[in-house]
């Protein structure tokens, strides 16, 4: 993953947790933040993964 991936998949990260955080404090609907959240945790991974990957090189 280069530096703009990875700049992209912190802003979705911040994006979707400050996103999914006012849809479950509102009380919108519950499909939308459990979306936001998948998003979330899908970004999690990324990065998590890619600075595993980017230590053991």
């Amino acid at each position: 993953m280069n530096a703009a991936t990875r700049t992209a998949v912190w802003s979705g990260l911040v994006l979707s947790a400050g996103a999914n955080a006012v849809t479950s404090l509102s009380g919108r609907s519950e499909w939308l933040a459990a979306g936001f959240g998948l998003v979330t945790l899908v970004c999690a991974i990324a990065l998590t993964t890619d600075y595993i990957k980017r230590r053991r090189a």
